[in-house]
């Protein structure tokens, strides 16, 4: 395959648009249900209102086969306490998540409430998750150890060969967050939207929502977009939309030193759904709340700590000199999901400006088992590193 470098090289320019060009031309879509965005969500919405015999059109900006959060993969199915193997009751484990969103692991009696959860969503992600992990399966994702790989690592169970993130859980006092081969997830949803006949629009960029008499708050009934590989101009008329665009999660100011370059959702979460949205009159929720981020601390990597990714599971975090940090692992389980509490991330700063910890800081492999390094590195970073 002959790279940029070297064709420009040779041809000193670049080679002709391989697709047609269609600015002036339109083409409308009628549907009963259209849906935007074509990640994990997307898909879902568009294979649930297409049982119930609707038509459905599926719009997405990229591929549908590896867009969105789960296109390059993932690694972690959180928050399923249905499993077989969970310690934990589904609708006791949605209040600790009302009150505490996002964790994965129960904090301190004392820790403060917060009041940004989403209490009947907490209840049906905790009710309803473990029985649409076996139907994703049904469909050809992988969810447990088939073929045997990991037979002895940590937070696998024998007989139902599924494994369990030791991370969140890690005296398995929960067993509620399961690792998965989240790379098969994407390429079977997309074929079961095409095996229900959802017609699926990729490389299609949505760029407003059609209101009644083009209000601003009146009923959405279409969409706009375009091509963005022939410019053709598109536009969906609809009896419902479902929006299902991420947030601007790739939208970051980097310190390429020290934060390095957020990499666990997908490169296209810029926060044009939500745009769409406003511009169309919707009201938006949890828009208050702030956090954050880890820019510019000296820290090596992103706010997640460890390597910048989840999968790091039990990876002892040590400083440039081999001195273990004052947390287990990458888990943070002082602070809940990932992330360090307030108290430890200014007692590790100001350590830092002591000079008890000398940067960068490193995963330390070298001490981790054979069978949890396998783990590691094929399964976990295996299933979030492809795109």
């Amino acid at each position: 395959m002959t790279k940029w470098h070297d064709f420009f090289q040779g041809q000193g320019k670049a080679p002709p648009w391989p697709y047609t060009v269609d600015y002036e031309k339109e083409y409308e879509i009628e549907t009963d249900v259209l849906v935007i965005g074509g990640g994990i969500a997307g898909c879902w919405a568009a294979i649930s209102a297409a049982r119930k015999g609707l038509q459905v059109a599926l719009v997405e900006k990229g591929d549908t086969i590896r867009s969105g959060a789960g296109g390059p993969g993932c690694d972690h199915w959180c928050q399923c306490p249905s499993n077989p193997h969970s310690k934990v009751d589904p609708d006791e484990w949605a209040k600790v998540l009302a009150q505490h969103p996002g964790i994965f692991t129960e904090r301190p009696k004392d820790t403060p409430k917060i009041s940004y959860g989403n209490g009947i969503g907490a209840q049906i992600t905790c009710r309803e998750n473990y029985d649409t992990l076996l139907e994703l399966e049904q469909m050809g994702g992988q969810i447990r150890d088939i073929h045997d790989e990991y037979v002895g690592a940590e937070g696998r169970y024998d007989d139902t060969k599924f494994m369990f993130s030791p991370r969140t859980s890690p005296n398995h006092e929960t067993e509620i967050v399961l690792r998965v081969w989240g790379t098969t997830f994407k390429p079977a949803l997309k074929k079961e939207c095409q095996r229900l006949g959802v017609r699926i629009f990729d490389r299609v960029m949505a760029t407003s929502l059609l209101t009644i008499g083009g209000l601003q708050g009146g009923r959405v009934i279409g969409a706009t977009g375009f091509n963005n590989r022939t410019g053709e101009f598109m536009i969906f008329r609809s009896k419902a939309l479902v929006l299902a665009t991420a947030g601007d999660y790739y939208m970051w100011m980097l310190n390429t030193e020290h934060a390095g370059c957020r990499q666990f959702r997908s490169r296209c979460m810029s926060g044009d759904g939500v745009a769409m949205a406003w511009k169309a009159g919707a009201e938006l929720i949890l828009m208050e709340q702030t956090v954050p981020l880890m820019l510019g601390t000296g820290y090596k990597h992103n706010w997640y700590g460890g390597a910048g990714d989840a999968s790091y599971e039990n990876l002892q975090l040590v400083d440039a000199d081999g001195k273990k940090l004052p947390w287990p692992t990458q888990g943070w389980q002082d602070g809940g999901a990932m992330m360090p509490s307030p108290e430890m991330r200014e007692s590790i700063r100001r350590g830092i400006f002591k000079g008890e910890w000398a940067l960068p800081f490193y995963g330390d492999f070298p001490a981790m088992s054979d069978i949890e390094r396998k783990a590691t590195w094929n399964l976990m970073l295996g299933s979030v590193m492809k795109n």
